[in-house]
């Protein structure tokens, strides 16, 4: 699951971040954003993570898993929170949990990451490109 970075060295925003990580899901937001039907209104949304780990390679390969409580879904419009935890959108009880697989990542311009892998909802992957703002101190967990 994890594929080789072109370059030698880590994404400038991991340097000296080799090692593995557990995700605090306290301090981790989830946010979304699209266009509703017709793309007359934006909206935004967020999930809690439940549980998250990975791995930054010292040749600068990274991979790793982040799971997300599907029910946790919040748009500010209860109403349409309702509708997309049902049958309509994510059925929720049937499939309670979102899964984010990285397999790659490289730096922006900005300092941020983009991060390549796939989205696991209802059981169907899709691959899935995600922008990431590191946090401002990276601590890896050494056995």
């Amino acid at each position: 699951m994890t594929e080789t970075n072109p370059n030698t060295t880590p994404p400038a925003s991991l340097a000296g971040a080799a090692g593995n990580w557990q995700l605090d899901p306290v301090g981790t937001t989830i946010e979304l954003r699209t266009k509703a039907m017709w793309g007359l209104a934006k909206v935004r949304g967020r999930f809690n993570a439940l549980e998250g780990s990975g791995v930054v390679g010292e040749d600068g390969t990274v991979a790793g898993t982040i799971v997300f409580d599907a029910k946790s879904i919040d748009t500010k419009n209860k109403k349409r929170d309702t509708h997309l935890r049902g049958g309509d959108f994510f059925e929720v009880e049937k499939y309670p949990t979102f899964t984010y697989s990285a397999t790659g990542a490289s730096s922006t311009d900005d300092g941020k990451l983009k991060v390549t892998g796939s989205l696991t909802v209802k059981d169907q992957s899709r691959p899935l490109e995600l922008l990431v703002t590191p946090p401002n101190r990276l601590q890896a967990e050494r056995p």
